[in-house]
C-alpha cells in the first residue's frame, strides 16, 4: 500500500461546496422567469449559503427561507444569537438535517435568508411523498 495524499472537505462547511450548490438556483432561474422565492432545507446550512450567493448575483431579489426541522432549530437559533449554537440530540426523521451551522455557513445564513420556516414530521412526510409522486411521474422509473 502507498501514500495517500487525501483533503478533507466538510460536507456543508467548505467554499467549494457552498459554490457548487449555489448552482441550483442558476437552473431555477433558467426554468422559471418570476420566480422571486426560493424555500430550503437547512441542516449544516451549505446549500442555503449557496443559493443564498448565487441569489444575490443573478436575482438580487429573490428572497431565500429556510426550513428546519421544529425538533432540531439550531440553524434558526444560531442565527438569532449570532453564535453557533448546537443541538445534542436533534428529534426529527430529517437525518441528513441533524448537523450544526458552521463558521462559514452561519453569516451566509445572517446575511441570505429572509426568514425561517419550522417544520413538523408530518409536514415533511408530505413534502417526501409529494416529491415522490411527481418524480415518479416525470421520469416514469420505479422506486422500492
Amino acid at each position: 500500500m502507498g501514500d495517500y495524499q487525501a483533503v478533507v472537505v466538510h460536507p456543508c462547511n467548505d467554499p467549494f461546496v457552498i459554490a457548487s450548490q449555489g448552482m441550483v438556483i442558476g437552473k431555477l432561474v433558467d426554468q422559471f422567469d418570476h420566480l422571486d422565492i426560493v424555500l430550503g432545507l437547512v441542516g449544516g446550512g451549505g446549500l442555503l449559503s449557496g443559493l443564498g450567493l448565487a441569489a444575490q448575483a443573478l436575482r438580487p431579489r429573490m428572497a431565500i427561507f429556510a426550513c428546519e426541522p421544529a425538533g432540531a432549530l439550531d440553524a434558526m437559533d444560531s442565527v438569532k444569537q449570532n453564535r453557533i449554537v448546537s443541538m445534542p440530540n436533534p428529534n426529527t426523521l430529517a437525518d441528513g438535517l441533524r448537523t450544526s451551522l458552521g463558521e462559514l455557513t452561519l453569516p451566509m445564513l445572517r446575511r441570505h435568508v429572509a426568514g425561517f420556516f419550522a417544520v413538523e414530521g408530518e409536514e415533511i412526510v408530505q413534502a417526501m411523498q409529494f416529491a415522490y409522486e411527481r418524480l415518479t411521474a416525470v421520469d416514469g422509473l420505479t422506486y422500492s
